[in-house]
């Protein structure tokens, strides 16, 4: 007897970070991305937020290069990452990753700044871009889901357009 199962979209699949410390101040406090600028106070709880429904998406082009500059606490010396589920799958993989900048930081914190390219062959569509902070240890592409000691997550929703040639 045919059963119809029915699935969540990828969006609804995403990994969610197990619980980080950023009672230290490593935390997130502004993230300025492609019409992203989304500021808070800092991090409480687990560590995690997901202002995928709530901030207005990044808007990117297929195959471009966009500057992002990630603002964190005073918490040490501060990694920033960031993924970017190009081929919307539902996954955080590393090949959709970049090391976005380092810095040490202190006193009122400091913008880590750095670009992220989106591949020229990313499905044209909103999807979701995860942006991490690590105290003391860098960030690598297979850090997108697992807990560790320090530092925060946020998800944002990113709609990738496509690169339309001009004819001049």
């Amino acid at each position: 007897t045919p059963i119809q199962v029915t699935m969540n979209p990828p969006l609804a699949c995403y990994c969610i970070p197990g619980n980080t410390d950023c009672t230290l101040d490593d935390e997130i406090l502004n993230v300025n991305f492609a019409g992203i600028n989304n500021s808070s106070t800092g991090c409480t709880g687990t560590g995690y937020t997901n202002y995928a429904a709530t901030v207005a998406p990044a808007t990117v082009i297929a195959g471009g290069t966009f500057p992002m500059s990630v603002r964190v606490g005073p918490g040490g010396n501060e990694f920033v990452g960031a993924w970017i589920d190009a081929n919307q799958n539902g996954v955080f993989e590393t090949s959709e990753f970049t090391l976005v900048g380092a810095a040490a930081s202190g006193g009122a914190g400091v913008t880590i700044t750095g670009n992220v390219t989106v591949p020229a062959n990313a499905n044209i569509t909103t999807t979701r871009m995860r942006v991490r902070v690590r105290f003391g240890t860098a960030l690598t592409g297979t850090n997108a889901c697992i807990p560790y000691g320090f530092g925060e997550t946020e998800d944002y929703s990113v709609t990738i357009v496509p690169c339309v040639p001009l004819s001049i």
